[in-house]
This record gives C-alpha cells, sequence and structure tokens, in this order.
C-alpha cells in the first residue's frame, strides 16, 4: 500500500524526538448522525461528528465542548462524515491549538482547542486511572418502576446496578426491562442501558424524563433524543413519540 511522503516523514520526526509516535487527542467519543437524529435535533442534514460524551479533564472538556455539540470543522478542514474527524485530530501535532467549530442548538460557534497526547491518555486507561470514574456516593432514590416510551426504568441503586452489570457507584436511571415492539426498542435502547439525558437535558428522576416526553409531544415533536451510557460508552439515540 501506498503511504504519503508527509506521513511516514512525521512518523520519523516523532521517532527521533521522542523514540516513539505521538498522535493528537481531542478527548470525545462521538458518532454518526442518522437522519432521525438530524431531524430530532432540528439539523438540516446528516454531514458532522455528534459529540456523544465528553472525557472530563480532557482537551475538549477544557475549551467548553459539550455532549451534542456536532462536530462540522476541525482546524480548517471541514468535517462531512463522522470518520473524517479522528483521522483528522490523530494527524494534528500535540500541543497545538485547533480551531474546532460546532453547531449547538442550531447556532455556529468555535473554540480552540489545544490536543493532548493520545498515547497518554490510552496509557492512563490502562492503568486504572481514568478520569471519568467518580467516588461520590450521593443518596440514590427509592427504585420506582415506571413506563416511558415503552422503558422500564428505574433509578439506580447499587442493588440494582450490579444485578444490570454496571458499576454499583453509577447515578441516574436504569432501563430494566422494553416493551416488544415500543419506540424504544425500535430506537436500538437495550436493558441496562443508564440514560443520562432526555431531549438534551439531564434527568435525575422518573418525573423529569416524563416531563420532557411531554414538552416534546406538546411541541409536536415527531421524535425526542435520549441520550444513554452502554458499556462505558455515551450515545444519542432517537425515538419516535407516536401517540
Amino acid at each position: 500500500f501506498a503511504v504519503p511522503s508527509n506521513l511516514v516523514s512525521r512518523v520519523v520526526d516523532q521517532l527521533k524526538e521522542f523514540g516513539r509516535t505521538r498522535r493528537g487527542w481531542l478527548g470525545v467519543r462521538i458518532q454518526s448522525i442518522t437522519p432521525e437524529i438530524a431531524e430530532a435535533f432540528g439539523l438540516p442534514g446528516d454531514g458532522g461528528a455528534l459529540v456523544a460524551s465528553v472525557t472530563p479533564d480532557g482537551p475538549a472538556e477544557g475549551a467548553g465542548l459539550e455532549a451534542g455539540d456536532v462536530i462540522v470543522s476541525f482546524n480548517g478542514t471541514e468535517i462531512t462524515e463522522m470518520r473524517e474527524l479522528p483521522r483528522a485530530v490523530a494527524d494534528t501535532e500535540v500541543g497545538r491549538a485547533a480551531e474546532v467549530i460546532v453547531i449547538r442548538n442550531g447556532e455556529e460557534m468555535s473554540f480552540d482547542v489545544v490536543l493532548g497526547e493520545l498515547e497518554e491518555f490510552e496509557q492512563r486507561l490502562a492503568s486504572g486511572s481514568d478520569p471519568g470514574q467518580s467516588d461520590d456516593d450521593d443518596d440514590k432514590q427509592k427504585a420506582v418502576s415506571n413506563n416511558v416510551l415503552g422503558m422500564i426504568v428505574r433509578p439506580a441503586t447499587p442493588e440494582l446496578a450490579q444485578q444490570m452489570g454496571l458499576d454499583p457507584n453509577v447515578q441516574g436511571l436504569i432501563v430494566t426491562d422494553l416493551e416488544p415492539g415500543s419506540p424504544a426498542m425500535r430506537a436500538g435502547i437495550l436493558p441496562g442501558d443508564l440514560v443520562l439525558e432526555v431531549g438534551k437535558e439531564e434527568v435525575a428522576s422518573i418525573e423529569a424524563m416524563a416531563e420532557q416526553v411531554e414538552a416534546a409531544r406538546e411541541r409536536e415533536s415527531r421524535s425526542i433524543v435520549v441520550r444513554v451510557e452502554r458499556n462505558g460508552d455515551a450515545q444519542f439515540l432517537a425515538v419516535q413519540l407516536g401517540e
């Protein structure tokens, strides 16, 4: 396979200076934008990379990027689909300030992000010092089942979290079951998912979750975005509201 000469030169220079390769790290988890998600977010199209989560204490968080931002340009390169962003970031020099243009709530915003080093972050993960872990142990709400869009959700408790294969310290709402053929099941939500946001708003209770759904119905929206965490990764899913 042919390898661009500028890439070879950059790798050789890094090996000479540092004894290893160094790739840029932005500190976000991203996902593709489906037509359903584009509609729920009010986007004009499905271009760009949707930020599903921002790594705590990472470069993106420090610059002000948030989950739900749609990255449309990185350091002068237009991002038309998700897979273009990781390569553009990895090819950018560590420690360099890169301009990141995002769409947030229908408005274009620009951020200067000083890139970290991907290899250094991966070493921290391997050593178990992931900054995303939390030691907070707030009082949990009493577990009460409820059905929202076909999701049976319950406030997290240590016992429930362990039963669903989650960290016992997680906080929020856990999907314990799904109605067959329900909007939530069709959207791809699974038992064991941790609900982080509904309608781009954090939900700490079943009541708050139901309120967001009702508000979307009053706006006559056809779908609502639900942000869930699964196996440590966050993602947005568009759930049809129906009647």
